[in-house]
């Protein structure tokens, strides 16, 4: 862009995700060029901003679709989740003693989420940072399959999420905060809705006794393992992330606690506990493993080919 000395910059300019500056050739009154600059660029204020919010975090930038920002680090893209109140737990037919009593959260503070769980190559991308190893991509059983970089990392434990998050600045979230973006405000059983998952709206395994040779996948849906995330578009949650059932287990912040009941703000979950929860279901578990409100959990120093996790980001306000 030519841009003449003292002359005022009027042009509207579209910067890429993550994009901050852009170089302004200068040029004298007779038309004689000087030499370029760089010029650090603000974003117009309230543009492509989620409601309620009038500025994104440090590190956050619109991303290509309407509705998704960009973490610029990790290039992780997210999903904005308005603060809100949401009955937590489930005790319809079949429920576990785990999943009640049911209750409501109130969450005060809007917050992103990860649109996707963290890939095998962001996950590399974190390793090759910081010196360290990433785990095998690999799984074997009953045969063998490798992940590709846009597969959902696994074989990464608890204390091995955490590290990734210290080093990118988000964070896991709470089980609130989690079951709260998987489902919405309307008491859906699935991210979707109350329908059964069928093959179209997650990666899933059959989990039954009919399989006699002990075999917990199930290709039906396209998958035998793990899916690329975002293979599912049909499962979308109330606030557009994916994969929030099937594919992997996902970390979350809490120590794994009974619920108490009644109504609470913000919970941060139990103060110290032996085990960490995780949330969501796998390419080997069962659709009652993929409701939002189903929990499990295992020590944080766990690895195993079926538990990832995903990240979030407060609000800057």
């Amino acid at each position: 862009m030519r841009v003449a000395r003292g002359q005022a910059l009027s042009e509207r300019v579209t910067l890429s995700p993550g994009e901050t500056t852009i170089t302004l050739a200068t040029v004298d009154a007779a038309g004689n060029r000087g030499g370029d600059a760089r010029v650090r660029v603000t974003r117009a204020s309230g543009a492509r901003l989620p409601a309620g919010l009038t500025r994104l975090p440090a590190g956050v930038s619109a991303g290509q679709r309407e509705g998704e920002w960009v973490h610029d680090k990790t290039k992780i893209v997210l999903v904005w989740v308005a603060p809100g109140t949401f009955r937590m737990g489930f005790d319809g037919a079949g429920a576990f003693d785990w999943e009640k009593p049911v209750h409501e959260v109130r969450l005060t503070r809007g917050y992103f989420v990860g649109k996707h769980e963290v890939t095998w190559g962001q996950y590399r991308a974190f390793c090759q940072a910081t010196g360290g190893t990433a785990p095998s991509n690999a799984i074997e059983y009953e045969g063998h399959f490798e992940a590709t970089d846009q597969h959902p990392v696994f074989n990464v434990s608890w204390d091995d999420a955490q590290s990734f998050c210290q080093w990118s600045g988000l964070r896991l979230p709470t089980e609130a905060e989690w079951e709260y973006a998987a489902r919405g405000t309307d008491g859906r059983t699935f991210p979707w809705g109350s329908q059964d998952p069928g093959t179209t709206r997650c990666n899933l395994g059959k989990y039954s006794p009919t399989h006699t040779t002990g075999d917990f996948r199930d290709g039906r849906d396209g998958h035998l393992y793990t899916a690329p995330v975002g293979s599912f578009p049909a499962g979308a949650s109330p606030r557009g992330a994916l994969d929030m059932a099937g594919n992997v287990w996902e970390w979350v912040q809490d120590w794994y606690d009974t619920y108490t009941g009644g109504t609470q703000t913000d919970p941060p979950g139990a103060a110290s506990g032996t085990y960490r929860a995780r949330r969501g279901g796998s390419w080997d578990g069962a659709s009652t493993n993929c409701r939002a409100s189903y929990r499990n959990r295992d020590e944080p120093a766990y690895r195993v080919n079926y538990l990832g996790f995903r990240v979030v980001l407060s609000s800057p306000q």
